[in-house]
């Protein structure tokens, strides 16, 4: 993580490991599939990162690690990945200094975009629909197999925002570098024009309401133990 981020200095103390695991235990529906869905028709294309606005420089995620718990067979639920996508972030970045607005609808808004419906607006970048321009793909193994998959996917935050105009080159982290490569230029000196702001993510809201759940349940069911006993 240091190497690829610049060094240790440059990586906000906070970053580190939480007590959540991703758990994919597959469908019903993909087992009885018995060839693998082409990439181009899975519907769960996404970028990570659905908590902040999305700019070029973002801090809030200058690379998100993703340790593995469980062995992944082939067709056994492994992530797909499209190394395409990464150029095409960065040049939509590169043009957006209002930033994105990340949606679970698989997209990504303008964060000043008018439109009550994000569907609406012409500005708008759909993952599935930008997918189909892609045609290079890695690690095409979807949970077939119905096994148990366990991982976490931490970020790993910047003290400061990503610099691509940095006046001594060897300066420039791999990720800097990986950045400026897919415009094809040694500098950049991009400038946000709108506040950097934290998002809370849909999926936290339906997180913290089945807590809640689980909460009820587990005090009914103290409940009803008391009132059995002799």
């Amino acid at each position: 993580m240091t190497e690829l981020l610049g060094g240790e200095d440059r990586i906000a103390e906070n970053s580190g490991c939480g007590d959540s695991f991703v758990v994919n235990l597959g469908s019903e529906e993909i087992a009885r599939q018995t060839e693998s869905l082409h990439p181009h028709d899975l519907d769960s294309w996404h970028i990570d990162g659905d908590f902040f606005v999305r700019f070029l420089d973002s801090p809030e995620q200058g690379l998100l690690v993703i340790p593995i718990f469980s062995d992944i067979k082939p067709r056994g639920g492994g992530t797909h990945i499209c190394p395409e996508g990464i150029d095409m972030i960065v040049k939509l970045l590169t043009v957006r200094p209002k930033g994105l607005f990340p949606t679970p609808r698989l997209c990504l808004i303008p964060s000043d975009s008018p439109y009550a419906n994000s569907r609406d607006d012409p500005a708008v970048w759909s993952h599935l629909h930008e997918i189909k321009r892609c045609n290079k793909f890695v690690e095409l193994t979807g949970e077939y197999l119905r096994i148990p998959r366990a991982i976490t996917n931490p970020p790993v935050a910047l003290k400061k925002p990503f610099n691509f105009d940095r006046e001594n080159p060897e300066g420039y982290s791999l990720v800097e570098k990986k950045t400026l490569k897919a415009p094809g230029v040694d500098r950049l000196d991009h400038r946000i024009t709108t506040e950097r702001r934290q998002v809370v993510p849909e999926r936290v809201r339906i997180q913290q309401q089945m807590l809640e759940e689980k909460k009820k349940r587990l005090a009914e069911g103290v409940l009803r133990r008391n009132n059995t006993r002799p």
